[in-house]
């Protein structure tokens, strides 16, 4: 095993990875709302990349990031280059801004409830952004943006093969789908993390990828039971009795 034991969350996992060996020095966020504190404490010292179309979501951006090296680009992300409608939306029902939503036409924007705002902007292929920019590399990527994430991928093809890990949201309708697209693209699936829950069911998940040649670069980070014999004492058990007795351990089913 490489470092402390893991967890199911992008915390222990981005740990686990610069346990490894592997740091970032470039993350590019899609979808940013007011900052991701998880990718912020974890690749302190990279560059940020910060993608987020809502206007909101500025002045909060700008606090967090204060003490950290990044960019923002208030623009959306997609498939191609152009323009869309921006809706803001408080699905909580407060005044602040929850959500963002993009829409081919102002009329689509409009539909639903909770709206906010709705603004007509440019929207950017990560190729085009990524052309333009000279980012170091090992590069991670997050994909966090209410639906429309096949999307982004798509608009990313030129750019993927120089990004090392990325992290996608996938609620539990979408994540074989989303899983084999990025899985074709040349990806591996390394970890399922930060699980969240809705009336009692498993809601939706966040996918972590590595690229193929991350086993290779860092064949610490890249292990498998069927190699090797067993070690029961690298085995991880997230079962409610494994809680129960205050551990993380290989308990023998009997």
């Amino acid at each position: 095993m490489t470092g402390a034991p893991r967890f199911p969350s992008t915390q222990s996992t981005l740990a686990h990875f610069a346990a490894g060996g592997l740091t970032f020095k470039t993350v590019i966020d899609v979808g940013v709302h007011e900052g991701t504190p998880k990718l912020m404490t974890a690749a302190a010292d990279a560059l940020h990349l910060l993608i987020e179309p809502s206007a909101a979501h500025a002045p909060a951006i700008a606090k967090n990031y204060r003490d950290i090296n990044h960019e923002l680009l208030p623009v959306a992300a997609g498939r191609e280059d152009g323009t869309v409608w921006l809706a803001d939306r408080a699905i909580d029902g407060g005044k602040e801004v929850t959500h963002s939503s993009i829409a081919a036409s102002k009329e689509d924007a409009e539909s639903g409830d909770n709206l906010r705002n709705v603004t007509e902007m440019p929207v950017r292929k990560l190729d085009t952004i990524f052309a333009e920019r000279d980012l170091a590399g090992p590069i991670f990527l997050k994909i966090d943006v209410d639906g429309k994430e096949l999307d982004v991928l798509e608009g990313a093809r030129q750019m993927l093969p120089n990004v090392t890990a990325l992290s996608i949201e996938a609620p539990l309708d979408q994540l074989t789908v989303r899983a084999n697209w990025i899985e074709a693209a040349g990806f591996k699936l390394y970890d399922i993390v930060d699980l969240d829950y809705y009336k009692n069911s498993l809601w939706q998940v966040d996918l972590i990828f590595v690229a193929g040649s991350v086993g290779t670069e860092f064949p610490g980070l890249i292990t498998s039971p069927s190699v090797g014999p067993f070690d029961p004492d690298a085995y991880r058990d997230f079962s409610l009795r494994s809680l129960n007795r205050g551990k993380w351990a290989w308990w023998k089913r009997r």
